[in-house]
C-alpha cells in the first residue's frame, strides 16, 4: 500500500476511534444508547470497509464463528461465506487461540460471531479476553475485530450490558441471511 493510503487510513481510524469513544460514553442506563451504539457502529464499519476496499485490492474479510453447536456452526459458516473467509471455533478457548494466531500471521479477524452460552469459556468471558488482548497488542478503533454476539437470550438489559462490555452488535438466534446482509451491507 502506498504511504498516502496509510496516512488516509490512519486519519480515518482516528476519526472513527473518536466516534466510537463518544458512543460508548452514553449513559449505560439509557436503553436507547445501546440501540444508538449499534446503529452508529454499523455505519462506521460500513464506511471503513468501503474505504479499505477501494484502497486495497482483493480485500477479503476474515470472519470467525465461535459456536459450540455443530449444526449452527455449519449453517452460520455457509451463510457467511459470501462475505469473506470463515473459520470456526468450538468454544472461547479455541477462539482465543485462533484470534492470537491470526494476529501473529498479520491476518486478523475483521468480524467475530460469538455465541453467548458455551462450555469451557462462554461468550462474556471470551469477549472480555478478546478486548483485553487487543488492548495489550495496542489495537484500537477500526483495527479491532467487530464482535457480534449471537444468542437466543432476548433481554434488553443483557444486550446493552454486552454492548457496553465491548460487543459491537447482537443478533438473536436463529441468525438469518437477511440479518447478515444488513450487517455487511447497511443501506
Amino acid at each position: 500500500m502506498r504511504n498516502d493510503s496509510r496516512e488516509n487510513i490512519g486519519e480515518l481510524e482516528a476519526e472513527v476511534r473518536l466516534l466510537l469513544e463518544t458512543i460508548k460514553s452514553f449513559n449505560e442506563q439509557e436503553t436507547n444508547s445501546g440501540k444508538l451504539q449499534v446503529i452508529l457502529t454499523r455505519q462506521i464499519r460500513a464506511i471503513y470497509e468501503k474505504f479499505v476496499k477501494t484502497k486495497v485490492k482483493n480485500y477479503q474479510r476474515q470472519i470467525l464463528v465461535v459456536e459450540d453447536d455443530p449444526v449452527t456452526q455449519r449453517a452460520l459458516a455457509a451463510t457467511l461465506a459470501p462475505y469473506g473467509t470463515v473459520k470456526v471455533a468450538n468454544d472461547g478457548i479455541e477462539a482465543m487461540q485462533l484470534f492470537e494466531q491470526a494476529w501473529s500471521e498479520l491476518h486478523p479477524f475483521d468480524c467475530i460471531f460469538l455465541d453467548l452460552l458455551m462450555p469451557k469459556a462462554g461468550g462474556k468471558e471470551t469477549l472480555k479476553a478478546l478486548r483485553e488482548t487487543e488492548d495489550q497488542l495496542g489495537i484500537f478503533g477500526c483495527a479491532r475485530a467487530r464482535v457480534i454476539i449471537t444468542s437466543a437470550v432476548d433481554k434488553p438489559a443483557a444486550i446493552i450490558e454486552l454492548l457496553h462490555q465491548g460487543g459491537d452488535d447482537y443478533i438473536i438466534k436463529p441468525v438469518s441471511a437477511a440479518q447478515l446482509k444488513e450487517l455487511f451491507q447497511p443501506e
